[in-house]
C-alpha cells in the first residue's frame, strides 16, 4: 500500500532516522506514531477503510470490534464506522486497564457486547503484543470468542498468527530494536526523541548521554 504509507509519512505517522524508546523499553531508530494518524481525519478514515477491506477479504463473521485503550480503542471505533459505511453494523468496545497489573476489562456495561459474541480484536501497532494479549484475555474472561487480530502496523516477529489466532496487518515495518545496554543509537549518542514513545522517561533517568548504559559499556571495551 504505497499510497497509504506515503500518507502516513506526510502526517507524521511514520518516523525514521531518530532515536526512540518503545513501550517494551527497547530502543530503535524508527517509530510508528498512530496518534498522528488518528489526528488526521483523512489518514484515520483511509486507514480504517483499508482495514475494513482486510476484514471483508477474511470474510469471517463477527459481532463486535474490541481494541485496547488508549489508541486501539480509537482504531476499533473508526473501523466500526468504516464497516458501517460498507454496510456492516457491529458493536465497538474498548478494553481498559484495571487495578490488577496486566489485566483489562470492559467498563460501562460494554461486556454485554462481548459475552457470547464473536469478537474481532484490533490495535494500532504490534510490537511485543502485550496489550493485544491482555485484550484477548479480557474477551475470553467475559465469555466472548476472539476470532482473529487485525493490526494497523506490524513491527513484531509475529507472522500470520498471534497466540493461536490468525493475524492480519495493513503495513509491516521491520524495525531494528536493541536492549538499552546494546543500543547502537545510544553508542552514537543520537539525541533522544522525547516527543513520541518513552524517550522523555529515559532522559529523566539519564539526562547525560555519557551515562547511557550502551555508551558506557562501549567505552569500557
Amino acid at each position: 500500500m504505497p499510497e497509504l504509507m506515503q500518507l502516513l509519512e506526510q502526517v507524521g505517522g511514520v518516523i525514521d532516522n531518530s532515536h526512540v524508546v518503545y513501550t517494551s523499553r527497547k530502543h530503535g531508530r524508527a517509530y510508528v506514531n498512530w496518534v498522528a494518524v488518528l489526528r488526521s481525519s483523512e489518514a484515520a478514515w483511509k486507514t480504517s477503510l483499508a482495514m475494513a477491506d482486510v476484514v471483508f477479504a477474511v470474510n469471517s463473521p463477527f459481532d463486535t470490534v474490541a481494541g485496547p485503550t488508549h489508541t486501539g480503542d480509537k482504531v476499533a471505533s473508526d473501523l466500526g464506522l468504516a464497516l458501517l459505511h460498507r454496510g456492516k453494523a457491529v458493536a465497538r468496545v474498548y478494553a481498559q486497564e484495571t487495578d490488577e497489573e496486566g489485566k483489562r476489562a470492559f467498563p460501562r456495561s460494554q461486556e454485554e457486547d462481548v459475552r457470547g459474541k464473536r469478537v474481532l480484536v484490533v490495535d494500532d501497532v504490534l510490537t511485543t503484543g502485550g496489550t493485544i494479549r491482555e485484550t484477548i484475555e479480557a474477551v475470553r474472561k467475559h465469555d466472548g470468542t476472539p476470532i482473529y487480530v487485525v493490526i494497523g502496523c506490524n513491527r513484531s516477529d509475529f507472522v500470520g498468527s498471534f497466540d493461536g489466532l490468525p493475524l492480519y496487518e495493513l503495513l509491516r515495518a521491520n524495525m531494528e530494536q536493541w536492549d538499552p545496554e546494546d543500543c547502537q543509537a545510544c553508542i552514537e549518542q543520537v539525541p533522544m526523541n522525547t516527543s513520541v514513545g518513552h524517550g522523555d522517561e529515559w532522559v529523566q533517568q539519564y539526562p547525560d548521554p555519557n551515562t547511557w548504559p550502551a555508551f558506557v559499556k562501549a567505552s569500557q571495551v
